[in-house]
């Protein structure tokens, strides 16, 4: 294998879904217990709890998809519902010992005789990211190479110009790949980080089996995420934050926001130290598509990739 297998029997017990309400239940009584007046109704304290508990998200690092793994254990979803496989890739900050492994920002899978790509005033692209599809190759056939590079420029995709994002096809097993002095700087900068892979699915019917309990009342927040994975990922379907859009060919993989989970022991699965909070992203240079959003690749007959991008 190329990437490493992400081990989610031991992010479960390291977020067990039972501390984590209860965390969030004594959170939000501190709240009241400090200002009486937040919430006027037992009913506002209880979608408080909802809120800051356990739910759905955008997936960045073990805590998101330890919680939405356990949120599916616990709803028991029948096995008639259509589950459709996906790599989802949960992320470590910085390098990976392998350049080919799927990753955001730094050292792209390139070979260094091969001349860096430019945009059409002749500034030197942002190398975005790179999805590897050499473990994936059961969910995502026939494809024109083993890794895609994404190149970007910042401003374009802001404008969402079709050509702000570039993607170049290669083959596993190059050498000579270029080097960090070699890179040309450009003004997009991205925080370096790489995925480890979790085999998974996406079950777009089964969000009826999260809304109830016995008490006719919703269980958790954000229960659409945790019937489509948001996040980075091959396969699946689009979890799409705006309306659903029609593009050519077939749906290949997503690129999402990097968002670490704040105040929370390992945001990324190498390192321990919580982050701090701030804003609604953690840090500035971590890639961010707008307000939190993600990027869905499609890719045509003729291995063409058609992207758009939503945000919230």
């Amino acid at each position: 294998m190329i990437h490493e297998r992400l081990d989610i029997a031991r992010w479960k017990r390291m977020f067990p879904l039972a501390s984590l309400r209860e965390r969030a239940e004594q959170m939000v009584r501190e709240w009241q217990a400090r200002d009486p007046n937040r919430y006027q109704t037992a009913e506002e304290v209880r979608e408080a709890i909802l809120l800051v508990g356990p739910g759905g998200e955008g997936i960045t690092g073990p805590i998101h998809i330890a919680v939405v793994e356990q949120l599916r254990d616990e709803a028991q979803i029948p096995q008639s519902i259509t589950r459709i496989p996906t790599d989802l890739f949960v992320f470590a900050r910085g390098e990976p010992q392998n350049r080919a492994t799927t990753k955001i920002g730094g050292l792209p899978y390139w070979p260094s005789s091969r001349p860096w790509p430019h945009n059409i005033i002749d500034e030197p692209l942002t190398f975005v990211g790179q999805f590897c599809f050499a473990d994936s190759h059961d969910i995502a056939a026939n494809l024109p190479g083993d890794v895609v590079v994404i190149f970007g420029d910042q401003q374009a995709v802001w404008n969402h110009d079709e050509s702000g994002l570039l993607f170049e096809w290669l083959p596993l097993g190059m050498a000579d790949l270029i080097s960090e002095e070699q890179i040309p700087p450009t003004r997009w900068r991205i925080e370096p980080c790489f995925g480890a892979i979790h085999r998974t699915y996406d079950a777009p019917d089964s969000q009826t089996y999260f809304l109830l309990d016995i008490d006719d009342e919703e269980k958790f927040d954000r229960e659409e995420q945790v019937a489509v994975l948001e996040g980075t990922k091959i396969g699946g379907v689009p979890r799409w934050i705006q309306s659903p859009e029609e593009l050519p060919g077939r749906f290949l993989c997503a690129l999402g926001s990097i968002q670490p989970e704040a105040d929370s022991p390992y945001p990324w699965l190498n390192v321990q130290a919580p982050v701090e909070r701030r804003g609604y992203a953690s840090d500035p240079d971590y890639l961010m598509w707008g307000d939190v959003g993600s990027v869905y690749m499609f890719i045509d007959t003729d291995g063409g990739i058609h992207w758009t991008e939503q945000c919230y």
